[in-house]
C-alpha cells in the first residue's frame, strides 16, 4: 500500500512539475511576443521641450557602438541639437535598438536623458525619467544626417591617425 501511495504521489508530482514548466514557457512566449510589438509613448510635452530650448547649458552625447563621444556647450550648437527633436510621435519597433545616449544638462543638473536611435529604419529619441521610458519623439531628417556626418567624420579622423602611424599606436 505504501508503495502504491509513493508511486501515485510521484506521478502527481511529475504532472505538477510538467504543468508549472508549461506555464513558465507560455509566460516566456507571451513576453517575447509583447516585446516584438511596436511601442508607442506620448511625445515630450511642450513645457519640457521649451525647458530644453531655454535652460540647457551642455549636451553630452555617447555612442554605444562608436569609439567617440561629443559634448556641446555652445548655445547655437545646443539649439541645433535640441532642434533635432521632431514633434511627431513615433512607434518603437522590435528592430529598433538604441545607438547612443544624450544627457541634457543645465548648470550641472541633469534636466533630461534620452536614448537615440538611428539604424534599422528607426530615427527617434526615447526620453527616460528615473530609468523609465516616458516619452518618444521622432528624430528630424537633419538630426539623422547630423549623426551620420559625425560618425563619418570620426571614422575619417581614425583613418588619418592610423595612416600617420602605420603601427596603429
Amino acid at each position: 500500500m505504501k508503495q502504491r501511495s509513493l508511486i501515485l504521489f510521484s506521478i502527481i508530482l511529475l504532472f505538477a512539475c510538467s504543468q508549472t514548466e508549461q506555464k513558465s514557457e507560455n509566460a516566456e512566449q507571451s513576453e517575447q511576443q509583447t516585446s516584438q510589438v511596436a511601442t508607442t509613448l506620448p511625445t515630450l510635452p511642450d513645457s519640457l521641450l521649451q525647458l530644453l530650448r531655454t535652460r540647457v547649458t551642455n549636451i553630452e552625447v555617447t555612442f554605444y557602438n562608436e569609439p567617440f563621444t561629443m559634448s556641446h556647450t555652445d548655445p547655437k550648437a545646443i539649439a541645433y541639437v535640441v532642434g533635432h527633436i521632431a514633434p511627431q510621435p513615433v512607434q518603437i519597433g522590435p528592430s529598433c535598438q538604441p545607438g547612443g545616449h544624450m544627457i541634457y544638462v543645465s548648470g550641472g543638473d541633469i534636466l533630461l536623458e534620452a536614448d537615440f536611435y538611428y539604424a534599422n529604419g528607426c530615427a527617434l529619441f526615447l526620453f527616460t525619467d528615473r530609468q523609465k521610458n516616458r516619452y518618444a519623439n521622432a528624430m528630424t531628417q537633419e538630426g539623422l544626417n547630423y549623426i551620420f556626418q559625425n560618425i563619418e567624420q570620426a571614422a575619417k579622423m581614425r583613418q588619418q591617425m592610423q595612416q600617420g602611424n602605420p603601427a596603429g599606436h
